[in-house]
């Protein structure tokens, strides 16, 4: 269930098909919208870029150490994790191309 979460979310991004709230936002003026736009962008890249930093750090722990998760038979959990770092980042990967184009392309 990770894995086609976390690794769909850049494809998603990228066809633009997040959920979306344009009820407010389409009402304003279209320079308004590009800045809210940047600010949003901008945001999912860091939050995103935390969350690749993190999740690597305990994908490496969890290698190291050789965590496993008790079910019913011991399953390895530094796979889960490290589809957790690997969609992250190529969702940040993501916003990082589209904050650049919608810096270049001036409406």
């Amino acid at each position: 269930m990770v894995s086609v979460v976390f690794l769909s979310l850049a494809a998603v991004q990228a066809k633009d098909e997040h959920v979306k709230i344009g009820l407010i936002v389409d009402a304003l003026p279209l320079k308004f919208q590009k800045i809210l736009n940047l600010l949003t962008l901008l945001a999912g890249l860091i939050l995103f870029s935390t969350i690749v930093v993190v999740t690597l750090f305990v994908t490496i722990r969890a290698w190291e150490s050789g965590w496993e998760a008790d079910v019913v038979q011991r399953i390895p959990t530094w796979p889960v994790f490290a589809l957790i770092t690997l969609g992250s980042f190529l969702l940040s990967l993501r916003y990082l191309t589209q904050f650049i184009q919608n810096i270049i392309n001036k409406p």
